[in-house]
């Protein structure tokens, strides 16, 4: 895919538009597609990724708990019969 190119934006806008509402990332760290093609405001890509990074570490982290969870709940249920 060629930097730039309709696919490219379009990528661009769709992961834009997923940080801003499905994982609700602040305004103040969000960038603009040519932010991203054109180099524009490279802070603000950077800071969203950390901050996609850090809901992605959440979210693994509630899984793990979710899991040990489980677990805890079936050895207990098993432990009864």
């Amino acid at each position: 895919m060629r930097a730039g190119s309709f696919f490219a934006r379009d990528n661009i806008a769709n992961f834009i538009d997923w940080c801003r509402h499905e994982i609700h990332v602040p305004e103040s760290v969000m960038f603009e597609t040519n932010d991203l093609v054109q180099r524009l405001n490279e802070k603000n890509v950077i800071l969203c990724l950390l901050e996609v990074g850090g809901f992605l570490m959440f979210a693994s982290i509630l899984q793990c708990i979710d899991d040990l969870w489980m677990s805890f709940c079936k050895l207990e249920m098993d432990s009864l019969i």
